[in-house]
Protein backbone atom coordinates (compact mmCIF):
# COMPACT_ATOMS: atom_id res chain seq x y z
CA UNK A 1 0.00 0.00 0.00
CA UNK A 2 1.55 3.60 -0.70
CA UNK A 3 0.36 6.72 1.04
CA UNK A 4 -0.07 10.02 -0.68
CA UNK A 5 1.73 12.08 1.84
CA UNK A 6 4.11 12.03 4.57
CA UNK A 7 2.86 12.45 8.35
CA UNK A 8 3.07 16.02 9.28
CA UNK A 9 5.70 16.28 12.23
CA UNK A 10 3.07 18.00 14.71
CA UNK A 11 1.85 15.72 17.58
CA UNK A 12 -2.11 16.27 17.07
CA UNK A 13 -3.53 15.87 13.12
CA UNK A 14 -6.74 16.62 11.86
CA UNK A 15 -9.17 13.89 10.12
CA UNK A 16 -8.74 15.10 7.21
CA UNK A 17 -4.61 15.04 7.38
CA UNK A 18 -5.61 11.13 8.14
CA UNK A 19 -7.72 10.78 5.60
CA UNK A 20 -5.59 11.95 2.91
CA UNK A 21 -2.47 10.16 4.58
CA UNK A 22 -4.49 6.54 4.27
CA UNK A 23 -6.43 7.62 1.50
CA UNK A 24 -10.14 6.83 3.10
CA UNK A 25 -12.77 9.11 3.68
CA UNK A 26 -13.48 11.07 6.42
CA UNK A 27 -15.90 8.42 7.60
CA UNK A 28 -13.73 5.99 7.75
CA UNK A 29 -11.63 8.21 10.38
CA UNK A 30 -13.93 8.99 12.68
CA UNK A 31 -15.17 5.33 12.80
CA UNK A 32 -11.55 4.13 13.35
CA UNK A 33 -11.32 6.49 16.23
CA UNK A 34 -15.19 5.11 17.57
CA UNK A 35 -13.67 1.63 17.53
CA UNK A 36 -10.41 2.52 19.02
CA UNK A 37 -8.26 1.32 16.40
CA UNK A 38 -6.30 5.06 16.21
CA UNK A 39 -6.77 7.13 19.17
CA UNK A 40 -7.62 10.63 19.28
CA UNK A 41 -8.69 13.54 21.75
CA UNK A 42 -11.73 16.06 21.35
CA UNK A 43 -10.92 19.49 21.59
CA UNK A 44 -14.16 21.40 21.73
CA UNK A 45 -16.39 19.91 19.53
CA UNK A 46 -12.92 19.13 16.92
CA UNK A 47 -11.32 15.45 16.62
CA UNK A 48 -7.78 15.46 16.81
CA UNK A 49 -5.85 12.74 16.08
CA UNK A 50 -2.57 11.45 18.16
CA UNK A 51 0.82 10.97 15.35
CA UNK A 52 2.07 8.46 17.48
CA UNK A 53 -1.08 6.01 17.01
CA UNK A 54 -0.58 6.40 13.58
CA UNK A 55 2.46 5.82 13.03
CA UNK A 56 1.78 1.88 14.41
CA UNK A 57 -0.76 1.81 12.08
CA UNK A 58 1.24 2.61 8.67
CA UNK A 59 4.23 0.29 9.96
CA UNK A 60 1.63 -2.72 10.34
CA UNK A 61 -0.39 -1.82 7.04
CA UNK A 62 3.25 -2.02 5.10
CA UNK A 63 3.55 -5.30 6.39
CA UNK A 64 0.27 -6.65 5.73
CA UNK A 65 -0.39 -9.20 2.78
CA UNK A 66 -1.53 -7.85 -0.35
CA UNK A 67 -4.87 -9.18 -1.37
CA UNK A 68 -4.77 -11.62 -4.25
CA UNK A 69 -6.24 -10.40 -7.61
CA UNK A 70 -6.84 -13.87 -8.92
CA UNK A 71 -9.54 -15.36 -6.43
CA UNK A 72 -9.78 -16.30 -3.01
CA UNK A 73 -11.79 -15.65 -0.33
Amino acid sequence: MSYNIELPSRILLTPSEVASFFNVSLRTVYFWHKIGKIQGIRIWRFLRIYRNSLEGMAARSRHAPEWSSQGGC
